[in-house]
């Protein structure tokens, strides 16, 4: 800013007088400017009325919309020459056309607002329009729409090559076509029947090539459950359940004490049959590992040996699917079973030398005497009423031989949910391979839709190499495919307990999920879903003791396989 003299502020009468006059030039003077006392220029009221004026004028054709040109027109007077404007298209082509005002008529500018039907149609006309088989993709066309090159099956072809083309297009060798080719004529990558080919790759590139069976790999230890698709007959089942129509749907656990002892299967058994009524008890294992029935069920027995296939010998008769039998060569040995609701019990025996009787609620004895077939089999209690609790009792009083008992199936109302118990506490898989030559002979059976095997606990706790894992678990599943090939098999990895192996569980559970996904059936990690610690999961109640889940852990079991197979 430049010096005033006298200086800013000064009183004299002078000062005052210059500006008064001043003010009367700024306010009521022709100029558009008035220089102040430093001689800087100011504009009058004149020049500030003439500025708001021009900035009217230009908002104004800004502000206003004209739905037609003779609108606008009729407005030309708000509309300042040399300006533009805009009013709405008459056709779907545009949203608006602007227009100027050229000595007062508005002409148009030629731009235009477009709309989107005249985007459509713009690229529309792009687009050439050429009949051609499904197996051809014309590539360009010309004006009378000749297509010169084209795609067909994949392959790129056209009317003709040029010469100087076809010099590096080997025709020897139709399969083959260059990419690329040096003075010289050589080509270094090419594609072959379709395929990228090259003469060599560098060893840095090859780093990072994935073979197929890397690829698989890589995809398969990303898996943590898979999609329950085998479950087809399990849904069929439930959905007859669901809209009130005879059925009974078959649910079997198989595998170590997570399905020998009643904990899991229970929490299972509860939910069903709450939802869709209970079937029958289903197979009634003979208490091997502690009393572990479900549904209220109790069994004593007393003067019974035991073959359980958790041990170290081979079985001197056939073993059920549990791999567990009680045997005697006695006459004091009983057995009895009650508190079961049934419609019909088989008991079931190896048919040897031995016999033994069974009575129905302290009734009259029935002998049964093995005739030598040397299989398992069995004898069927049938007429008893499903609403009343029944006792049978069984002894060997009238035994000569050796009498072998491999448990009971019970049947129910035949409609709704049946939980099979069939599991080994302490058994590893390898183990199960000594059940293997028999497994159809109870197996076929119970016939679960759905059978769910729950293993590995102790194979990573014993320590049972991974290769044993894996050739003893592919044979198990392979024997009960060939009896359910219509079932759904499921199995689940356990979480991390309160132990220790020569392998960690995680090697247990890959092993677990190749095989699965080798063998075609479902699969679920509870290791990743339940992915903590023992000391956090026991902590949350998920534990019964350092190896079995609690109430609340097969809650959290139940509720997974809800989610991911059952419920969907």
């Amino acid at each position: 800013m430049a010096e005033l003299n006298p200086p800013l502020g000064t009183t004299t009468p002078e000062i005052f007088l210059d500006n008064v006059k001043r003010a009367d030039e700024l306010v009521n003077g022709p100029a558009g400017t008035v220089n102040d006392r430093a001689g800087e220029p100011l504009d009058t009221w004149r020049q500030m009325m003439a500025k708001n004026d021009e900035v009217r004028q230009n908002i104004i054709p800004l502000s206003k919309q004209y739905q037609t040109l003779e609108a606008a027109q009729a407005d030309i007077a708000n509309i300042p020459v040399g300006s533009t404007t805009y009013y709405r298209s008459p056709d779907d082509s545009a949203l608006a056309i602007e227009v100027m005002n050229v000595g007062g008529t508005l002409q148009p500018t030629g731009r235009k607002m477009i709309s989107e039907i005249g985007v459509n149609e713009k690229i529309l006309d792009r687009l050439p329009d050429v009949s051609s088989s499904v197996n051809k993709v014309p590539l360009f066309n010309d004006e009378d729409d000749n297509v010169p090159v084209w795609l067909e099956n994949g392959k790129l072809n056209a009317v003709a090559l040029d010469d100087n083309l076809r010099d590096v297009s080997d025709t020897s060798f139709p399969g083959k076509v260059p990419l690329f080719h040096d003075d010289e004529g050589n080509v270094p990558v090419w594609l072959e029947d379709g395929k990228l080919n090259a003469v060599a790759l560098h060893e840095g590139l090859l780093a990072g090539v994935l073979t197929n069976d890397e690829f698989n790999s890589a995809m398969q230890k990303r898996v943590l459950n898979t999609t329950g698709a085998t479950a087809w007959k399990f849904r069929a089942k439930k959905s007859k359940l669901e809209l009130s129509l005879p059925s009974k749907l078959k649910i079997g656990f198989t595998g170590d004490s997570w399905t020998e002892h009643n904990t899991i299967p229970q929490v299972f058994a509860d939910y069903f049959y709450s939802k869709y009524g209970k079937s029958g008890d289903g197979w009634i294992q003979l208490n091997i590992d502690n009393p572990n029935q479900i549904n209220g069920i109790v069994l004593n027995r007393n003067g019974w040996a035991v073959y359980d296939a958790s041990g170290n010998a081979a079985p001197a008769f056939p073993t059920a699917m549990d791999g567990m039998y009680i045997y005697t060569n006695t006459t004091t040995s009983t057995l009895t079973l009650s508190n079961l609701y049934s419609s019909s019990v088989q008991i079931f025996y190896y048919d040897n030398n031995g016999a033994f009787r069974y009575s129905l609620n302290g009734g009259t004895p029935v002998i049964v005497t093995g005739s030598g077939t040397n299989k398992i089999v069995s004898v069927t209690i049938s007429g008893l009423d499903v609403s009343v609790a029944t006792t049978i009792s069984i002894d060997s009083a009238v035994n000569a031989g050796t009498v072998v008992i491999y448990g009971f199936y019970s049947e129910g109302t035949g409609n709704g949910v049946e939980i099979n118990k069939m599991g080994n506490g302490g058994i590893t898989a390898p183990q199960y391979i000594k059940t293997l030559p028999f497994l159809s002979q109870t197996g076929a059976v119970v016939a679960p839709d759905l059978l769910i095997m729950i293993i590995g606990t102790n194979d990573f706790r014993t320590s049972v190499t991974l290769q044993a894992f894996r050739d003893s678990l592919s044979s198990w599943i392979e024997a009960w495919k060939a009896i359910i090939p219509d079932s759904s098999i499921i199995m689940v990895a356990p979480p991390q307990c309160n132990a220790s192996g020569a392998n960690p569980l995680s090697s247990f559970r890959d092993v677990m999920r190749d095989v699965a996904i080798n063998k075609g059936v479902e699969f679920y990690s509870m290791y990743d879903f339940m992915n903590t610690s023992y000391a956090k999961s026991n902590a949350q109640g998920l534990w019964k003791d350092n190896l079995h889940l609690s109430n609340v852990g097969a809650r959290f079991l139940l509720n997974q396989l809800n989610k991911y197979f059952l419920e969907q």
